[in-house]
């Protein structure tokens, strides 16, 4: 791809600057991949490291920084989750707001990051908006994204369209930290500073019917460019009419998706000069090809996942980039989709064009159309139909999980197997027509809303997560447990170490999704002798003097914590680890009421 068109990667888009911290952030997905959400929860806490993940304390921080200013608001019945898979996964579900729409007829289908920043310290704010074609997934493919900054120090343009789209999501979101009226007037008001070369005409939410079709492309365009994965006849023809005679059209698209046209009488590609795709070589297995008005399911593609039109106008080019493939569902369906419309300068439109120009020409030999297995399209319609009247709801006895729903949680559909378990848990077996099923008992801290659902028929499967309302709500401590556990005592020693002392070295307890294992015991177990990992008393009086506020972080956390780490299982606890927190809680409990009545009185 052309230089000019690069731009940052997306958690460097989101991640705050040093000095400022993520206020609220809600974003929008088709699908998403749950380490994903992981990774992008910790560079909103600024947190991540250069692999996009981090340590268990950055988890256990991150988590406890965003509980109520985080929001993925993701398509139902489109989470997947991990070949392994952690038990702190099961906490992530505080975050995780499903939209469920049928997708037989139609998705949410946006692919947008609001986020608003601060610095306490100044009491100033930054936005920054993200709109574009990528998923919450660790797919690969080429996608296409634009960012929008506001700072308070920096002179922009007002951008129609982000203050309604604000509003939308956070009353989707359910958040309460601010009014949709005062997000409204807070985005309208803002100075947004666009990349170089672009201008943003307006920002489109196509939400709840609000149906504009295709955009008006100027008769007097040179070129027009079309990028999409999936395609259909219909909006493919109206396309290939756009412009004049004299236009020259070009469409780029998966192999697959440009064979299934080629296949149809009405030979809806006639209107275009060039036929160009991208090799997908690992294509995942619940990808479908698109006919008129069916689901344009939105799967891994290596080759490309970008999703724009272009027209070439005589100084510079329109685009309208964003979630809508170019298919009647994107366009003029009922999905929700997300659009910017930009006028760009010329450079970037032959950045854009020589992007297109890599694609390979569509030849004859290179026609793909591979008939469907019938196992495997049966698969896709039990899950269809699973998660379309999905009703699941979870009441927890005595640490048991009992699944029920008013419909069928098992429709049945003949040869396929059903197993449904929590996240955290292990699966059973969903026999036909049942709207209860007990789950296997599990322990508070590994209590979730998040339900693991598989279906197998011959070689073909498909797991996926659904979200289960839990009808007397989840243990107010659910978090502290889970966290607790995930930790273990010295993991959270290190970790108060480090807010007194934050230059101290140390791992965070190893990878986020790493399996916590007792470590061995270093140096002796008093307070005055700790090991390197425990804070000593000398530390937490050098904080006292140096930041007297990291104390009442420590105090908070000793509150939250001390308590449900010194209830775990011997077995999976280091004795000689606990006694070490065991002092170090009883140290500060001494020390504690001197030391906050300075704080009060400084």
């Amino acid at each position: 791809m052309n230089k000019d068109i690069r731009g940052l990667s997306y958690l460097d888009a989101i991640r705050p600057d040093p000095g400022w911290e993520t206020d609220l952030s809600l974003i929008t997905s088709y699908s998403c991949d749950m380490v994903v959400l992981v990774a992008v929860m910790l560079a909103l806490a600024g947190l991540d490291d250069d692999r996009g993940s981090g340590s268990k304390v950055d988890f256990a921080s991150a988590h406890e920084k965003l509980s109520d200013r985080l929001r993925f608001l993701v398509q139902a019945g489109r989470i997947s989750a991990p070949k392994v898979k952690p038990a702190i996964l099961g906490i992530m579900d505080r975050f995780v707001c499903e939209i469920k729409t049928d997708e037989r007829v139609k998705s949410w289908h946006p692919k947008l990051a609001l986020i608003r920043y601060t610095q306490p310290d100044q009491g100033i704010v930054q936005w920054r908006f993200w709109i574009g074609s990528r998923n919450l997934t660790r797919d690969d493919s080429y996608d296409l994204g634009l960012l929008l900054v506001a700072n308070p120090d920096e002179e922009g343009s007002l951008v129609a369209g982000i203050g309604d789209i604000g509003s939308s999501l956070l009353d989707i979101a359910g958040l309460t930290r601010y009014t949709q009226s005062s997000i409204k007037r807070e985005l309208d008001s803002a100075s947004w500073v666009s990349p170089a070369g672009i201008n943003v005409k307006q920002i489109e939410f196509r939400h709840d019917g609000h149906l504009t079709g295709l955009p008006n492309i100027p008769e007097d365009s040179e070129e027009l460019l079309v990028i999409s994965p999936f395609l259909d006849g219909g909006i493919t023809r109206k396309l290939g009419k756009c412009g004049s005679a004299s236009t020259r059209r070009l469409l780029l698209s998966s192999r697959m998706a440009l064979s299934a046209l080629l296949d149809q009488k009405q030979q809806p590609t006639t209107g275009f000069e060039q036929l160009l795709y991208m090799d997908a070589p690992d294509i995942d297995t619940e990808t479908e090809e698109v006919e008129e008005g069916q689901d344009e399911a939105e799967q891994i593609l290596r080759g490309l996942h970008a999703k724009l039109i272009c027209a070439k106008l005589r100084k510079g080019a329109r685009v309208w980039l964003g979630s809508a493939n170019a298919t009647a569902r994107g366009w003029q369906g009922d999905n929700t989709e997300a659009i910017a419309e930009l006028d760009i300068a010329n450079e970037l439109y032959s950045g854009l064009r020589e992007f297109v120009t890599n694609g390979r020409i569509l030849s004859e030999d290179d026609r793909d159309s591979v008939e469907p297995d019938p196992q495997e399209e049966l698969l896709k319609e039990a899950r269809k139909a699973i998660v379309s009247e999905w009703d699941g709801r979870l009441v927890f006895k005595k640490g048991v999980p009992l699944l029920a729903s008013d419909v069928a949680l098992n429709p049945g559909f003949p040869g396929v197997r059903m197993e449904v378990g929590l996240l955290t848990s292990q699966l059973v077996n969903c026999p036909h027509g049942v709207k209860s099923l007990e789950l296997p008992a599990v322990a508070t801290y590994q209590l979730t809303e998040l339900v693991l659902i598989q279906l197998s028929v011959g070689v073909f499967k498909a797991e996926w997560i659904q979200k289960a309302g839990v009808v007397e709500g989840l243990p107010s401590d659910r978090d502290q447990r889970a966290l607790a556990h995930h930790l273990n005592p010295r993991v959270f020693l290190e970790w108060i170490r480090s807010l007194l002392h934050p230059e101290s070295i140390g791992d965070g307890g190893g990878g986020w999704d790493e399996e916590s294992k007792p470590g061995k015991r270093v140096g002796g177990s008093s307070v005055l002798g700790t090991p390197w990992w425990a804070p000593s008393l000398e530390e937490v009086l050098r904080a006292w003097s140096r930041n007297p506020d990291s104390l009442r972080l420590v105090d908070q956390k000793l509150k939250a914590y001390v308590k449900y780490l010194s209830e775990q299982d011997n077995k999976e606890t280091d004795a000689d680890d606990l006694a070490v927190l065991q002092e170090f809680a009883t140290t500060w409990d001494v020390i504690r009421p001197e030391l906050t009545k300075q704080l009060r009185h400084g």
